[in-house]
């Protein structure tokens, strides 16, 4: 899915990305679509005749990227209440 169809679609795909989400978060799976990838050579520098002067580039499904971002932001605001917790009451970690 394409980052700008999925930005032009929020309001219809908001609730089946969230239905998929929970499911995939309770069942700790991933649609097996969301896991491949991808991979396209990126031009680095020099000769573009030359194999080396490329780099892989994985384009990787978009709903997966924002289930991943929203993960990592909840793991990180919980992981601050607990060192700031720990911090308060002079716990070491």
């Amino acid at each position: 899915m394409h980052p700008m169809l999925l930005k032009e679609c929020v309001d219809v795909l908001a609730e089946p990305l969230s239905i998929i989400f929970q499911q995939s978060y309770e069942s700790g799976h991933l649609p097996a679509d969301w896991k491949s990838a991808n991979v396209v050579p990126i031009f680095k520098k020099g000769k573009r005749g030359d194999a080396s002067n490329y780099r892989p580039f994985s384009l990787t499904s978009v709903p997966c990227k924002v289930m991943e971002s929203l993960l990592k932001d909840e793991l990180t605001k919980y992981l601050e209440t607990i060192v700031c917790s720990a911090k308060y009451n002079n716990v070491v970690l």
